[in-house]
């Protein structure tokens, strides 16, 4: 048997796309440090792409790691990490403190490098 893929996973569009979801969420709850997203909201943000939120997920998630802000004390990552609940649909992230005080004071988020 032989399957086809209809299209590629992107991840880094993908990370892309959800780092400027937690930007505009952050400036929206500027005193957050953990935020819960449900895996329909991702499935909104990922245009309704399923393997992104479902099996790609954690590879996504990966990138959106690499995402860092200049601070006092050196680069920080904004997410210090992530926790996904499949019995709940729901997806944890918690920042980094330093990076999201950094990102109040108006600098801006550095994208990883790709090689």
């Amino acid at each position: 048997m032989n399957m086809e893929y209809t299209h590629k996973t992107d991840y880094f569009f993908f990370a892309h796309k959800f780092v400027q979801f937690l930007q505009s969420h952050l400036e929206k709850y500027p005193n957050e440090i953990t935020t819960n997203i449900h895996l329909s909201t991702l499935d909104d943000i990922f245009g309704h792409d399923r393997a992104s939120f479902t099996i790609n997920l954690d590879s996504i998630l990966n990138i959106v790691d690499a995402y860092h802000l200049d601070t006092l004390i050196g680069d920080q990552t904004l997410v210090h990490h992530h926790d996904i609940n499949t019995r709940k649909h729901l997806l944890t992230i918690f920042f980094n403190e330093e990076a999201l005080r950094s990102l109040r004071a108006g600098q801006l988020i550095q994208y990883p490098k790709v090689a």
